[in-house]
């Protein structure tokens, strides 16, 4: 996790999730969806992802999927961005200025870079659309027989249309 207390209460959350309702967490589950990868990585895909650089967030992904980083830990950490744009687009339409959006939603200021331009450039309706292909992927992911990297690839091809 990096030292952070906050980091390991987002894996434990994550963990706990993935768990489902057994009463346990076990080792596995926290296998399953820890960052292997530095986050820097991770957030740099976000950013190519949210910029609509197809490029770049394929050439991520494949990165991040070469060091181990699993598939479904990348899907939460991007749907977490399309959440983020959603609370962006909702509390603009009531009028919020962004500097209170992002002390409310808990957006770090360099994420905040990244988060409110795409918000912009996205639209509710992509936000959206955006928000059925992560669910899409993340069901594919698993359920389905497919390669894990064509899947991801076919989310990142979405994403940055």
């Amino acid at each position: 996790t990096g030292g952070s207390l906050t980091e390991l209460k987002h894996l434990l959350n994550r963990a706990a999730l993935f768990a489902g309702n057994l009463p346990e967490i076990q080792e596995e589950h926290v296998n399953a969806v820890a960052y292997r990868c530095s986050p820097e990585h991770v957030f740099q895909l976000s950013g190519a992802i949210l910029s609509g650089n197809r490029s770049t967030a394929l050439a991520l992904m494949e990165r991040l999927l070469r060091q181990g980083e699993e598939p479904i830990a990348l899907v939460g950490l991007i749907a977490r961005q399309y959440r983020w744009l959603l609370g962006i687009l909702a509390m603009r339409a009531e009028g919020k200025p962004d500097g209170e959006i992002a002390s409310v939603c808990g957006i770090y200021p360099n994420a905040a870079k990244v988060l409110f331009p795409a918000a912009r450039r996205i639209g509710g309706k992509g936000v959206l659309r955006g928000l059925v292909a992560l669910a899409e992927a993340d069901f594919s992911l698993k359920s389905s027989k497919l390669p894990r990297e064509h899947i991801l690839t076919k989310l990142a091809l979405h994403l940055t249309a």
